[in-house]
């Protein structure tokens, strides 16, 4: 399901089912003992509905935060994905050769019209949701060419194509050397609607980026971008014996992926001008204009909520744009690149001693290309130059611009020893990593501080963990044997383990929520620093009283970024073991002659009780700055029972 009822207001929650529905067929053919095809067609049907009930009362809110009835979101979403491909594989001497293709057709259904007929209202507070006096009415869908509300059918159904084919080989170039060779070819198709009612930025002339944006208009496009057909991603890789006895092994490869978009990335364009466009009304404007608040005349659509009077709609300009009321409107590149990634290690493993192996590995990747989604329509000085937000193009306001300009890096090593099974009874594992994990953006809905200058954004990554070390141990703990029976019953049997992670703190960035330094309209800007500040290092007790002080920080100069970087300081570390007890006792006399196995287990989480704290405040415009007021839970035990016949 979606969401559970709500323990506040059931009669406005109703349960949101989500179910797949899955075909496949595989045929495989062989043709003597070197060669096999296997072909597969498949079709996967996932499907879900967030239903609503009594919808006859909108969606409301309150900045106290007090939980109003009403039902939010509704709609119903249809994927259907057909899938077909074909390996065939031939032994040809020193050669296992592999060459295949695929096929896979994606329909993304939306049926999400009903969503834009119900009007969302937002309250002071519990007391002017009482008095049935709101200030702000959002929501509004119009036609923005007839100015008729709730008459535009927003539901959607995309449509798009993966195409892809590969050569590959295993080539055995000696006894104790063999070689991997192998290419793939891709496409991803620029999606489609299924009734051409797709609206994107269309960009008008202009020398600059600047320029482009001033001069864009939105208008009807048969594709959000153009397909690529050139995403060609080459692979090899090698494995090495030098002892040539199956002692050694050293392995390293380099390869190229392709990643397909994500839907989330365009899929806003269903609220696009000039197909339709949303209003709101607000005490709080210039001039105020009084939300309609009341019920709907039905509780199915299309609901028929009160008009708002006095909301005039004057068409559309040469832009495409509402008259005198910019909006917010997502664009897709429609030369957008294709994100790939590029990944190569090189490792060596030996066997040190019986049953006993060492490793050592080094692993790195680079993403080129990652998807972004941001603001495009902002510069800084905007508002000090127009006493107000209206960015290179007046005719709109938030430009969310999909695209494809973000990089990645990864580099690390890892150290680990191991046994295969148990040894004397104890299997045990231990790995050290160490690395260094840099991006520009975790997900492709950050804003960042300037988006001229990306670069200004790369840094550590959120997940970024410097030095890791992990162990594991499981002992089967030796029999007791020639005792009496009870004993030899509660002491035999048992099986003790644990698993131990220690590592340093992630990182996190040091910013203003309530300061717009570049008066570009867009706050949560990082500040300058000043004096020396410790970036890392800081004691538990530090994180808990404050690790630094907000007098550290200030505005930069005039417009300029801070100098504060994104994720430059280190956040709390991580230490943690949980441990386990195990005990199977067998039951010869219960039912037939095999008899039976009582398992009794004890476990034991954070065995130590030890705080590992987290939600760090960076915020110097918070009262908690430079504390961790969260932390990962405390001891947990649990018992279990389970009994096998």
């Amino acid at each position: 399901e979606f969401a559970s009822p709500s323990v506040y207001f059931p009669r406005f929650s109703p349960a949101e089912p989500e179910y797949t529905h899955l075909i496949n067929l595989d045929w495989t053919h062989t043709a003597g003992p070197t060669f096999v095809n296997e072909m597969k067609v498949s079709y996967t049907r996932t499907f879900g509905d967030a239903p609503c009930d009594n919808c006859q009362v909108p969606a409301m809110g309150t900045d106290d935060g007090t939980a109003l009835p009403g039902n939010g979101f509704i709609g119903l979403f249809k994927q259907n994905n057909y899938e077909w491909k074909d390996v065939a594989s031939l032994v040809r001497g020193r050669h296992s050769i592999k060459v295949g293709g695929n096929w896979a057709r994606h329909h993304d259904d939306e049926f999400f019209t009903d969503t834009t007929r119900r009007p969302t209202f937002q309250f002071r507070s519990i007391l002017h949701f009482a008095a049935d006096t709101p200030y702000n009415e959002s929501n509004i869908q119009f036609d923005p060419r007839t100015g008729q509300v709730g008459s535009v059918n927003v539901d959607f159904a995309y449509r798009s194509t993966d195409l892809g084919a590969f050569l590959h080989d295993d080539f055995k170039l000696r006894p104790n050397t063999t070689l991997n060779l192998g290419v793939r070819w891709e496409v991803f198709t620029g999606p489609t609607e299924r009734f051409d009612r797709l609206n994107n930025g269309v960009f008008q002339g202009g020398t600059t980026w600047q320029e482009r944006i001033a001069n864009m208009k939105m208008d009807h496009v048969p594709q959000l971008w153009h397909t690529r057909d050139n995403n060609i991603a080459p692979r090899l890789g090698f494995a090495w014996d030098p002892t040539k006895q199956g002692k050694m092994s050293v392995r390293g490869g380099w390869g190229m992926f392709y990643d397909r978009p994500e839907n989330q990335l365009y899929t806003g364009d269903r609220n696009n001008l000039p197909l339709v466009a949303n209003a709101s009304c607000s005490l709080l404007s210039a001039p105020a204009c009084t939300p309609a608040y009341g019920l709907g005349a039905s509780g199915s659509s299309p609901y028929n909520f009160p008009a708002v009077t006095g909301l005039q709609v004057q068409g559309l300009n040469a832009k495409n744009g509402l008259v005198g009321v910019p909006t917010s409107q997502v664009l897709t590149d429609p030369n957008m690149k294709i994100q790939y990634g590029e990944n190569w290690s090189l490792g060596a493993q030996y066997e040190v001693w019986h049953a006993w192996l060492a490793e050592a590995d080094y692993i790195g990747s680079e993403g080129h290309h990652m998807y972004s989604l941001f603001n495009v329509n902002r510069f800084a000085g905007e508002i000090i130059q127009n006493g107000g937000r209206v960015g290179y193009n007046s005719s709109f306001d938030f430009l969310g611009y999909g695209q494809s300009n973000y990089n990645s890096h990864y580099e690390g090593g890892t150290l680990s020893v191991h046994n295969r099974g148990f040894s004397r009874g104890v299997n045990f594992q231990a790995a050290a990593t160490f690395g260094h994990a840099v991006d520009q953006a975790q997900t492709f809905y950050l804003e960042p501080f300037d988006p001229l200058n990306l670069k200004a954004e790369y840094g550590p990554a959120d997940f970024n963990v410097s030095r890791r070390l992990s162990f594991s141990t499981l002992w089967q703990v030796p029999r007791l044997s020639g005792g009496p029976g009870v004993v030899s019953a509660l002491v035999n049997g048992w099986q003790v383990g644990n698993i131990t992670i220690l590592q340093k703190g992630t990182p996190f960035t040091v910013f203003c929520g309530g300061c717009d330094y570049n008066a570009d309209g867009t706050f949560g800007d990082r500040p300058d620093i000043s004096g020396s500040v410790a970036h890392s290092g800081f004691t538990k007790q530090q994180f808990l009283t404050g690790v630094f002080s907000s007098s550290l920080f200030s505005a930069p100069t005039g417009l300029a970024p801070g100098n504060v970087g994104r994720n430059t300081f280190v956040g709390p570390g991580y230490i943690n073991t949980d441990f386990s007890a195990a005990k199977k006792t067998r039951i010869p006399w219960f039912v037939g002659q095999e008899g039976a196995q009582l398992e009794f287990r004890a476990e034991f989480f954070n065995v130590f009780n030890n705080v590992n704290l987290n939600s760090f405040d960076s915020d110097i415009s918070s009262g908690g700055f430079g504390q961790a007021f969260g932390s990962f839970p405390a001891r947990d035990i649990q018992f279990g029972l389970r009994l096998e016949f």
